[in-house]
């Protein structure tokens, strides 16, 4: 009897815990288009992300267009001219930033990848009018 009741309760704050993380909103992120492109060194001097929440179906779009991303290239083990982004973006339950370039190239922590041509437009269309 008390093995059944042990298992139900841990049941339940499992359920709980889950129910906690989609309320929780994972996939929740922040975005910034920088006022001019910067250089690597400025934009890594930067000092982190303005939080800038973007809609929270935007946030779930633009993280899978992120995980499609299929060859994610070792910055330490490339030879490549620099790059000039354009912005930054971070999902909020990881922390990590991310920052793009115009052409869809996508750069964290020494690791780049391009999205595709439509996660780039939907990526460049999250830019707020001017």
């Amino acid at each position: 009897m008390k093995r059944t009741v042990c298992i139900i309760l841990c049941a339940a704050a499992l359920l709980c815990l889950a129910a906690c993380t989609i309320v929780g909103k994972k996939g929740a992120a922040s975005l910034y288009f920088y006022p001019a492109p910067r250089t690597e060194e400025e934009a890594f001097a930067s000092g982190g992300i303005r939080r800038s929440a973007i809609e929270y179906v935007n946030a779930l779009k633009l993280r899978e267009y992120v995980n499609a991303v299929g060859d994610w290239t070792d910055d330490n083990a490339a030879d490549r001219l620099p790059f000039t982004f354009s912005g930054e973006f971070m999902f909020d339950e990881s922390g990590t930033v991310y920052y793009f370039t115009e052409d869809g190239t996508v750069y964290y922590d020494h690791y780049y990848g391009a999205l595709s041509d439509e996660g780039r437009a939907f990526l460049l269309g999250l830019r707020p009018a001017e």
